[in-house]
């Protein structure tokens, strides 16, 4: 009895959302069959994306924030510039274009590609649902990324690394000078760490 008395809040919470998952889909249906514009049916887009996201995908709560925040960042940067709630039909490639434009200058360009990904995500699934089939960030290119360049060791702090295994120790165990053997290889070869690791004693040649 307690455990059916557990369960059946869960299963009559399940289908509160999935009823409410449908209905916000079928609200959306109806009204772009009509053909209305003034609606403001990004909001409410955005809120059935969120729910997908929860409720089918099982996504964190954090990446469903994430993605609600960023689609209503943008559905506030549209109002400022429509004058009106926005709907569908109201966002445009030059539209998320501005947006980015207007951001770039506080966000790194990863936190931009981020969100540029959000609002194709979002596109994806209308397009899945049916709900709506043009995607205005096709066009889009993703902000180039920089690649950070690795700092690299002078020839001193290199050393260090290398005898750091064995150091303080004049009879160092099998163990350390293996280590040390591994450090050398790496340094001396120029090998990856994944290259290192593959080794075994067939890759030694004794005669050279």
């Amino acid at each position: 009895a307690d455990g059916e008395s557990t369960i059946r809040p869960l299963v009559v919470a399940c289908r509160g959302q999935c009823l409410l998952v449908r209905w916000l889909g079928s609200r959306l249906r109806g009204f772009m069959s009509r053909g209305n514009t003034q609606e403001p049916v990004w909001n409410e887009c955005v809120e059935l994306f969120c729910q997908y996201l929860q409720f089918e995908e099982r996504a964190s709560s954090h990446t469903v924030a994430n993605y609600r925040r960023d689609l209503r960042q943008f559905g506030e940067f549209a109002l400022q510039k429509l004058q009106h709630l926005p709907t569908l039909r109201d966002v445009d490639r030059m539209l998320i274009r501005a947006w980015l434009s207007s951001i770039s200058r506080s966000q790194q360009a990863s936190t931009l590609s981020r969100k540029l990904s959000t609002i194709r995500s979002f596109y994806r699934y209308l397009d899945h649902r049916g709900l709506w089939h043009e995607d205005p960030t096709q066009l889009i290119r993703n902000p180039r990324v920089r690649q950070k360049l690795p700092r690299l060791l002078n020839a001193e702090q290199t050393a260090e690394v290398v005898d750091a295994p064995s150091r303080g120790q004049e009879n160092a165990s099998p163990l350390r000078r293996g280590d040390r053997a591994l450090l050398e290889l790496l340094y001396g070869a120029g090998l990856r760490v994944s290259e290192v690791v593959a080794l075994s004693t067939d890759s030694v040649s004794v005669s050279d």
